[in-house]
């Protein structure tokens, strides 16, 4: 359960967007540090539901690069106007599969944050549609395999392919 103190910037960032002040606020580079989103879907639940504001540090990643199960939110390679939010998984050069329920990279299975327990993936086709016997995804270089926590209803990585660094925006904060 979230304290008063955690929600405090969600309450501000959320009163912002409602009044349109967040458009007015410009930081010395002309970007929002940190700027509210609005999750748009079930992708992430039950981190992030449907409709739920949350806080991105848009500076998170100036001096160094994201690191397995951080939040960011990019925007989709294939969508570049939209903005997504999922957790990353692969990094850069690693080779990734799917066994029993979990990601497997370069040949270890991975171990998630607790709050991500009880979480189960599998490999996806390009439809959604689960059970790809030989999946392997080699991560290229400057990018990243993100995945969403609703396993079974993300349009993530598995779909898509990875994200090159250079449309990954910030990282969620405050969850």
């Amino acid at each position: 359960m979230r304290t008063k103190a955690r929600l405090l910037p969600l309450a501000l960032a959320a009163t912002l967007l409602i009044t349109g002040c967040a458009s007015q606020l410009q930081a010395p580079s002309a970007r929002i540090l940190p700027r509210a989103f609005k999750m748009p879907n079930h992708a992430m639940a039950p981190t992030l539901a449907s409709g739920e504001v949350f806080i991105a540090d848009l500076a998170a990643y100036e001096e160094t690069d994201p690191s397995r199960w951080d939040i960011v939110v990019f925007r989709p390679p294939h969508d570049t106007e939209r903005i997504w939010a999922f957790r990353v998984v692969g990094l850069p050069g690693e080779k990734i599969c799917f066994e029993d329920g979990y990601a497997v990279v370069d040949g270890e299975r991975l171990v998630p944050p607790s709050e991500m327990s009880e979480v189960r993936y599998d490999a996806l086709a390009a439809d959604g549609a689960g059970g790809m016997e030989s999946y392997h995804f080699e991560v290229p270089e400057d990018q990243y395999y993100v995945l969403g926590d609703n396993a079974r209803r993300a349009n993530d990585s598995r779909v898509w392919g990875s994200v090159p660094r250079e449309l990954i925006m910030g990282r969620i904060t405050g969850l």
